[in-house]
């Protein structure tokens, strides 16, 4: 474990995993047929209200309403990122959707995630999110954000720019 790393984090270890191991075995993956389903957490579904018990107009009513065109804004920024990542097997596949610090285990330096309740189908870049979000607003955001990109070879640097970090 690095100097300074939040207490049973693993960086190269959970980062390489994160990002670079379960994802390059699943692109070979071939779906069950015989009526197996998992969810798919693209636009549609995270934001678009499909997977919501009521409508998206509905939902969008609750909040403050200093946050709704807010929300509209980002929302629509993401449907544009996501549809012009597409859905090749290069950017969705199957995801753990919830690779948050209580959802891996380590054992002799080795990260096993667990809970796959939320496993379906979505970008892979949704995982990296997911494990990073704990530190985005944080001290420790730059420290995780550098470890993972050490953590796992062959990483695009776009993927973290300055934009988009």
């Amino acid at each position: 474990m690095g100097a300074g790393f939040p207490r049973g984090w693993h960086r190269n270890t959970l980062l390489h995993w994160v990002g670079w191991c379960p994802h390059a075995h699943l692109f070979r993956w071939l779906a069950a047929t015989d009526g197996f389903t998992r969810p798919v957490w693209d636009w549609d579904a995270q934001l678009g209200g499909s997977l919501f018990d009521c409508s998206i107009e509905e939902l969008v009513r609750y909040p403050a309403s200093q946050v709704q065109g807010p929300f509209e804004t980002v929302s629509q920024q993401a449907k544009r990122v996501m549809e012009s990542l597409g859905k090749a097997p290069d950017a969705f596949g199957l995801i753990h959707a919830d690779l948050v610090p209580e959802n891996v285990l380590f054992k002799a330096g080795d990260a096993y995630p667990i809970d796959f309740e939320d496993c379906g189908y979505g970008y892979w870049m949704d995982d990296i999110a997911v494990a990073l979000c704990p530190w985005v607003w944080g001290e420790d955001w730059e420290r995780m954000r550098d470890a993972f990109r050490e953590g796992i070879p062959g990483f695009a640097p776009c993927l973290m720019s300055s934009g988009a970090a």
